[in-house]
């Protein structure tokens, strides 16, 4: 019984870590390579040495990337602010424009939503103008001016006054710096322009006044605020973005692997991918071969990315290169030869049938059953009798 038991709890487990999850990704970005790709999981489903990776890092390679267009809801907050441009209003109209500039800064890279945070910079400037002088709007005017260069007001709208002082303000006054840190960050904007070298940035000259900083990368959400540089001084300014969701992480680097022009940026999407899930190291890319068709890749961590192979209807072939290697007489040949010289290619030989996945799941299966069935009989077995011996009187 005990042979039996360490058989059913060892046979099973054996079978199971003999299946290897394998990543199966489509590179081109089309319906067809959608398609494919699900052909070649469905195939690798019943196989009991390959199998496609969890649901979880699987799906949401199926959809398409999502659009955070949540920064639209500032829309209304704008033409809020606006209807409060009146002596009686200026200040709150400034407070409700200079709070929504925070949430809208991680958006600074979208230019519709730059023009809608260039608006509330300017409701803004507008709201300090009439409460305060147009002088003390002048820094607000030059970041409505970096957020959209070229920018004009409506002379039939504005009064001349603030017409000329928008104007004037486009050019730069004295300046600052700012020293940005945002861990995880790989590119940092500042008023909607990437700034070279990336994170950290150090001692940034920009012009006195307010600024917008938004933080982007692969692995973290968008993160952004508004800054002040000081005249001839330097700010440090730092922000703590939080890593983004798994399908996020997942749909951009998928991305990445789809708009890759050579295999360098190829080879990096896919480590990004499979480092994102961690249960495999290995890889089926759907891609187009030279004449146009679809073809698979093979990527494993030690071997790369492997050549193109045309897929047509054999998906079989197609998974062929990642299943065991079975290797024949050692040095090659055709046995005889035991340098490996002049023979013909060997055969890969089968394992035998008692060593194959099947038998060990199987073999585990029915152990359970035969020590079930075993237990069963000797607990239901009539009082007084034993079932090793027949017939044989047990002592009460």
């Amino acid at each position: 019984m005990v042979v039996i038991g360490a058989g059913v709890m060892v046979s099973p487990t054996r079978a199971a870590a003999d299946e290897r999850p394998v990543l199966v990704l489509d590179a081109t970005g089309t319906d067809e390579g959608r398609t494919m790709v699900a052909r070649i999981e469905k195939h690798m489903g019943p196989d009991p040495a390959l199998g496609p990776v969890p649901d979880r890092f699987r799906l949401p390679l199926r959809e398409p990337t999502a659009t955070d267009t949540s920064w639209k809801a500032e829309e209304s907050v704008a033409a809020e602010a606006r209807k409060l441009l009146t002596p009686i209003g200026y200040r709150q109209a400034a407070e409700i424009a200079r709070a929504a500039q925070d949430r809208l800064a991680r958006f600074a890279g979208d230019p519709a939503a730059r023009a809608l945070l260039s608006e509330l910079v300017l409701i803004e400037g507008l709201a300090v103008a009439g409460a305060s002088g147009l002088d003390a709007a002048r820094p607000l005017f030059l970041l409505v001016h970096r957020l959209t260069p070229g920018r004009t007001l409506d002379p039939g709208r504005y009064l001349p006054d603030v017409v000329k002082a928008f104007n004037a303000a486009a050019v730069t006054g004295a300046t600052g710096r700012i020293s940005i840190k945002a861990v995880g960050a790989t590119e940092v904007l500042v008023d909607g322009v990437p700034v070279p070298g990336g994170e950290p940035v150090v001692g940034l000259p920009v012009p006195a006044g307010p600024h917008i900083v938004t933080v982007r990368g692969d692995e973290i959400s968008s993160d952004g605020r508004r800054v002040e540089a000081v005249a001839s001084n330097t700010v440090p300014f730092q922000l703590t973005p939080v890593e983004a969701p798994l399908e996020v992480r997942l749909g951009r680097a998928r991305d990445r692997l789809v708009a890759a022009g050579d295999d360098p940026a190829r080879v990096l999407a896919i480590r990004d991918l499979l480092g994102a899930m961690k249960p495999t190291s290995h890889a089926l890319v759907v891609v187009r071969g030279d004449d146009g068709r679809l073809a698979a890749r093979v990527f494993t961590d030690r071997g790369g990315l492997g050549p193109s192979r045309p897929i047509g209807g054999d998906v079989a072939a197609a998974v062929a290169p990642l299943r065991p290697i079975k290797t024949g007489p050692i040095g090659g040949g055709n046995g005889n030869d035991p340098f490996g010289g002049g023979g013909k290619p060997v055969v890969p030989i089968d394992e035998p049938w008692w060593r194959t996945s099947w038998f060990k799941a199987s073999g585990g299966t029915v152990a359970g059953v035969a020590a079930v069935v075993l237990i069963t009989v000797i607990v239901t077995r009539d009082a007084g009798t034993s079932t090793f011996s027949p017939g044989v009187e047990v002592e009460q």
